[in-house]
């Protein structure tokens, strides 16, 4: 247990661990997957977890598609690979677009989480203010199944890719034009280990009251 301090206060604040602390700095980015099937209770878990993550209003505007059908796996992640190479002349190279989906070749399960804005109904002027909220509320989805896959010994992966393609992944799917592609969790029994990566301490990205203000780990 730590207790931070700011150097000119008294004020501590204790760090505990738990199960949840623990998931915290323990779960990974997966990108290779072993050529395994995952239980349909192990996945409606994680897309259960997803929906119980907090949105703005209660709006709930996340939906996610499961891709477990392999035809389909490989239709999508083919179709994300040759809109991003279309980038390519743009200024991104095609080591960076095969990374953006490399984690999706080998997962046995996609979820493809989307933001819809159905909640807001024929006030577009609500739907242009609260955007914002509502892809929030679609990444604490995300991280909400992520969190969980590690849980219950599986390991996930969060690409972003969709906001890059956004026509692929809707024409693959099916999605309706008033839906938005936000990511792709890739979803399956890790088959690596990665070391974790360096994180800021709390006196570099946390403040006491007021900006700049800094803590100090204590003891």
């Amino acid at each position: 247990m730590q207790r931070l301090r700011h150097p000119a206060a008294t004020v501590e604040v204790v760090i505990g661990m738990s199960a949840l602390g623990d998931a915290l700095r323990r779960r990974r980015s997966i990108r290779r997957f072993r050529d395994e099937p995952i239980p349909e209770s192990l996945v409606l878990q994680v897309l259960d977890a997803g929906r119980w993550a907090p949105s703005a209003g209660n709006i709930q505007s996340w939906r996610l598609v499961l891709v477990g059908d392999a035809a389909v796996r490989g239709e999508l992640v083919e179709a994300m690979v040759r809109s991003l190479e279309e980038l390519v002349s743009e200024g991104a190279t095609a080591e960076e677009a095969e990374r953006s989906v490399g984690a999706l070749r080998s997962a046995p399960v996609l979820i493809v989480a989307c933001m819809t804005k159905e909640g807001f109904g024929d006030r577009p002027d609500r739907w242009m203010s609260e955007r914002t909220m509502s892809v929030q509320g679609v990444a604490a989805a995300i991280q909400n199944m992520l969190l969980t896959a590690y849980d219950i010994g599986l390991g996930g992966c969060w690409c972003s890719a969709p906001l890059l393609c956004p026509t692929a992944v809707r024409r693959v799917l099916g999605i309706p034009q008033s839906v938005e592609p936000q990511a792709v969790v890739a979803l399956g029994r890790p088959d690596e280990a990665p070391e974790p990566p360096r994180r800021r301490p709390i006196g570099e990205v946390a403040y006491l009251n007021r900006w700049g203000n800094g803590f100090r780990v204590a003891g």
